[in-house]
């Protein structure tokens, strides 16, 4: 595994070799994936994940950024399906024991 630093972002790369060949690939293909992390400590990334029956959702912590809202594994839009005020999502249609789970960075 190997790092970079990007001001006070740290990216781990990872290399690995594809086990179950999909279309477009071949087994010798090699697969790399990023993933970003903070190493000042600032700025987590969290998963939160409720049974919501009606419009609201309130998250553990409040967002600075949201990389993705889904309700029943379906990703919802911004402004079209939901709103962001503070650590509360609203919804634009109730729901009934949905299950929602928002990836955020607070």
């Amino acid at each position: 595994m190997s790092f970079l630093q990007k001001n006070d972002d740290l990216i781990k790369i990872k290399r690995g070799r594809i086990k179950n060949v999909m279309p477009g690939f071949e087994p010798d293909d090699v697969v790399t994936y990023r993933q970003l992390t903070s190493s000042s400590g600032v700025g987590s990334n969290k998963e939160d994940t409720q049974t919501i029956t009606g419009t609201t959702m309130v998250l553990t912590q409040t967002p600075t950024f949201i990389y993705g809202v889904f309700l029943n594994g379906q990703r919802l839009t911004l402004t079209v399906d939901y709103t962001v005020s503070g650590a509360t999502i609203t919804f634009l249609v109730a729901l009934v024991a949905d299950s929602v789970t928002v990836s955020y960075k607070y």
